[in-house]
């Protein structure tokens, strides 16, 4: 079950927007979203990231990577992550799932190593993942914080927290 949470958590990144750059002349489209273009060659264009990857996969545009998927950008979240003990950086709703996304399908357009990216990636996740597993002793029952957490974590947190809460809540009323 906590792979469906995950699985619907990166179907629904994909429709978050990313810029590109068009390599060749894309017509009209009416999607559910809106309506895209007609975007001429070398044209920059807002899309739906599912789109990117599409056209991405096609060689018809080259992906724009977002300004907060850099090495430095990664390395002060890092960074800030360590330095606070009692609360989560606040990030992107989708950092971690389009980051992945990103580094799989649009590899060749990223200016720093998508290794090191990739590996600074996973380190905050990591370092995000263990402070929320040490904030989940803290549960109570009746409320539960979940600022500062992303789309991606909250749903590989809810098949463990709804029974958690539900338990809890149970033993509350008991007592």
């Amino acid at each position: 079950m906590e792979s469906t949470f995950i699985e619907d958590a990166l179907i629904q990144s994909e429709s978050a927007h990313v810029d590109i750059i068009m390599r060749q002349p894309l017509p009209q489209m009416t999607l559910l979203q809106g309506t895209i273009g007609p975007v001429a060659a070398l044209q920059r264009t807002e899309v739906p990231m599912w789109l990117a990857i599409l056209l991405r996969r096609q060689q018809r545009c080259t992906v724009l990577i977002p300004s907060w998927l850099s090495k430095d950008t990664i390395k002060g979240w890092i960074s800030d992550e360590r330095r606070r003990t009692d609360s989560l950086t606040p990030l992107p709703w989708h950092w971690y799932s389009i980051g992945l996304v990103l580094l799989k399908e649009a590899r060749p357009d990223f200016a720093e190593s998508p290794l090191e990216l990739q590996a600074l990636l996973a380190e905050l996740h990591d370092l995000r993942g263990a402070k929320t597993r040490a904030g989940l002793s803290s549960l109570d029952g009746v409320y539960l914080n979940l600022t500062g957490l992303a789309h991606l974590e909250i749903a590989s947190l809810k098949p463990i927290l709804a029974p958690a809460m539900k338990k809890l809540s149970n033993i509350s009323s008991t007592n």
